[in-house]
């Protein structure tokens, strides 16, 4: 069931991501923050959900990357599996 709606639960997570729009900073002014996942975040997001390791740099987007996985799994109201 949960890949049936994988997509859909993906794109739910994706929108409202890109709209945090200018953010507080600890370190000066406010500043415009983009948080639209690209396709690697995205096939990232796929990997963790099938169980699998998705290995990224610093600063490439795993916590972005892990909301996707949690939020579909989420839905099933049970644990972090597929």
């Amino acid at each position: 069931m949960l890949d049936e709606i994988l997509p859909e639960a993906f794109a739910v997570v994706r929108t409202p991501a890109g709209g945090f729009g200018a953010a507080r900073s600890r370190c000066g002014p406010s500043a415009e923050v983009e948080m639209i996942p690209f396709d690697v975040q995205l096939i990232g997001g796929w990997a963790l959900h099938q169980g699998r390791i998705a290995e990224m740099a610093t600063g490439e987007g795993k916590t972005l990357v892990a909301t996707m996985p949690v939020y579909l799994n989420a839905l099933a109201g049970g644990a972090f599996t597929s």
